[in-house]
């Protein structure tokens, strides 16, 4: 149950975090005009998860608020993660702001002309996109800002360990998670190693109880590209898992799951 979101916003959901500190979801959505992270408050109805079957609403999500910048590109923007209460990072996976109607649907030449660019970038895999720091007090204007000097083909997931030390950010054209100290005072990121993939990643989420790093894993980009353009193709997917090696010089990917996409396409976390 959704409760107090503002009437007649639109709500196109992306890239999500559940945060256990502060009982929050924190929820990407892309808006029309404008891309932002929204913001609920979860409430548990406590007698209603212990009975079962369920027959009243278990929990509930009541908005808190939207984060809004200059710096987030509309519809450019993919993942959020909670580091601290009122203080998120948030993962950029496209380097120039979509049309309001869609990349079929230019409205002037700038529009054009960003979208005749994407192929050449993403061909060259240029490093055109990063992580955003954000952080805010009550209800003030939320502050954002990059977080790092480090720049991505595509930042896309995003997550990080469960003292708030390191995030971890995937960049799927690149087939790596970057591993990123975090400072706790002033939010910057500096990068300290990768994690190579063999295959591509989507979002990734950090499982504080057995340190690994869940991954949702794309085995035919092919596909996935195909699917993307409208073309009816089965588009394969899978769940990895990244674990400290046991000497902690390195990691282990284990690909636990794969499947062809016949009967659910892709997996994205």
């Amino acid at each position: 149950q959704l409760e107090s979101f503002p009437d007649g916003r639109r709500f196109q959901g992306h890239g999500l975090d559940v945060s256990n500190t502060t009982d929050r979801v924190y929820a990407i959505s892309h808006n029309g005009d404008h891309s932002s992270v929204d913001i609920f408050q979860i409430s548990y109805n406590k007698e209603c998860l212990a009975s079962l079957p369920w027959s009243c609403q278990p929990v509930s999500l009541t908005f808190l608020r939207s984060i809004q910048s200059s710096i987030f590109p509309n519809y450019g923007i993919n993942d959020v993660v909670e580091a601290e209460e009122n203080q998120i990072y948030v993962t950029q996976w496209q380097p120039f702001s979509f049309p309001t109607r869609g990349t079929d649907n230019p409205e002037n030449w700038k529009e054009k002309l960003i979208g005749f660019s994407k192929l050449p970038i993403g061909l060259l895999g240029l490093k055109m996109t990063q992580v955003f720091h954000c952080t805010w007090e009550g209800d003030a204007e939320a502050a954002c800002k990059p977080a790092s000097d480090e720049t991505f083909q595509g930042a896309n997931g995003v997550t990080i360990n469960q003292d708030g030390s390191v995030v971890y950010v995937n960049d799927p054209g690149q087939k790596k998670i970057t591993v990123m100290e975090r400072e706790k005072k002033s939010g910057k990121l500096t990068k300290v190693s990768e994690i190579v993939m063999p295959l591509g990643a989507d979002n990734i989420e950090y499982d504080d109880e057995a340190d690994e790093i869940i991954i949702g894993s794309i085995p035919d980009f092919l596909a996935c590209m195909k699917k993307m353009t409208g073309e009816d193709v089965p588009v394969p997917g899978g769940m990895a898992v990244a674990r400290k090696s046991s000497d902690n010089a390195g990691w282990v990917i284990d690909n636990l799951l794969n499947h062809d996409g016949t009967k659910l396409a892709q997996i994205s976390a």
